[in-house]
């Protein structure tokens, strides 16, 4: 370690102690460098975070972003928070402003599109490529009607939009038949929570046979 780099247009922020130290060493001709930003949780405890870069413009633009990252934590605690502690919090702030029926299919849909591939990921690592591939599987597990439709459907979800026309037999955990749509065939359930759902008055008019 050779001293600390006083860089320029850089002055420590409150609560923040950030050198730059000039490191033994060189990559592709740049001279390694140690960010070090010492700083204190939303929690009062003391915590460094040491990052190495090589040439000053990286050092600079390493010590930028920790900054940001350090001011977005005390800023914005729920980025560090999971898919499934945020929806956890979703359910109990919904509790007792929604039915209780709208709450457990809000629950179902989690389980069903949500939690198998996104439960544990941080918020702030929601990334756009993550999510194109959750959507990708999203549709390979949910079939939705909203025209004519014949043959046999085994997926997850299954829904029959008004005006929609399904002739064929389904397997799915859930299926939803809207008003004015028409089914006629066969349903299965996968498994014992699975359930037929019909958004009319009246159940259809065609018989389903479990």
């Amino acid at each position: 370690m050779h001293g600390i780099l006083l860089l320029q247009g850089w002055p420590p922020l409150g609560g923040y102690i950030m050198p730059v130290y000039k490191a033994n060493g060189k990559k592709d001709g740049l001279q390694k460098y140690h960010i070090r930003i010492n700083h204190t949780d939303k929690n009062g405890n003391p915590k460094q975070l040491t990052r190495v870069a090589y040439g000053l413009e990286a050092a600079k633009d390493m010590e930028r972003r920790l900054l940001s990252e350090i001011k977005d934590q005390h800023e914005n605690p729920s980025r560090k928070m999971t898919v499934q502690q945020l929806f956890g919090e979703h359910c109990k702030s919904k509790k007792h402003e929604v039915r209780e029926t709208t709450l457990n299919k809000t629950e179902l849909n989690y389980a069903l599109y949500i939690e198998p591939m996104l439960a544990n990921v941080r918020i702030d690592r929601l990334s756009v490529d993550l999510l194109q591939k959750w959507k990708q599987s999203i549709e390979a597990k949910k079939l939705i009607v909203n025209g004519n439709f014949q043959g046999n459907a085994d997926c997850e979800s299954i829904d029959i939009l008004e005006g929609g026309i399904f002739i064929g037999d389904i397997s799915s955990i859930e299926l939803m038949i809207e008003k004015n749509a028409h089914f006629e065939g066969k349903s299965r359930k996968k498994n014992n929570n699975a359930r037929i759902e019909y958004k009319q008055e009246d159940a259809p008019k065609e018989e389903t046979k479990q």
